[in-house]
């Protein structure tokens, strides 16, 4: 958080399954529409080496191949609007890795408006286990609130 428009993981123990949780908020009435990098050795991957699908709201969206980024986190990226993520991933030592994520974004104000929800499945096309992960702000006007979280399980 504070203000910023990455927020970069600490190198971790590589593990074979991980659990990515998050809470991110935009700094003041900023809009954010984040995304996930994978890495190693204390570097993220920006090549084209992602895949996604994602179902927005119920309503099924294009994949996108040979991405530099993995849009785990695909959402309208409200102004103002918080969102929170559940990302689990296998992360094989000799396979791709694979993901699923729900993200629900808090996308409006009043009592009468449902969150949005994004469901994604990804991969990454690495033989690589990833032993941290780089969140991008990828569009929209603003930075990632001092409030924004992000919290790593994993497990052999």
């Amino acid at each position: 958080g504070g203000a910023a428009d990455t927020i970069t993981s600490p190198t971790f123990t590589a593990k074979k399954y991980l659990w990515i949780q998050g809470f991110l908020e935009p700094d003041g009435s900023d809009t954010i529409t984040p995304t996930l990098q994978l890495g190693s050795s204390g570097t993220h991957d920006g090549a084209s080496n992602y895949s996604t699908r994602w179902c927005f709201n119920g309503t099924e969206g294009n994949g996108i191949t040979s991405s530099s980024i993995l849009h785990f986190l695909y959402t309208t990226g409200a102004t103002g609007g918080t969102i929170f993520f559940n990302t689990f991933i296998v992360n094989s030592d000799s396979n791709y890795k694979l993901s699923t994520t729900t993200v629900n974004d808090n996308s409006g104000t009043g009592s009468n408006i449902a969150p949005d929800v994004t469901d994604t499945v990804g991969k990454w096309r690495t033989n690589t286990q990833a032993t941290m992960f780089f969140i991008n702000q990828w569009s929209g006007s603003g930075s990632f609130g001092t409030n924004s979280k992000i919290k790593v399980w994993g497990h052999d």
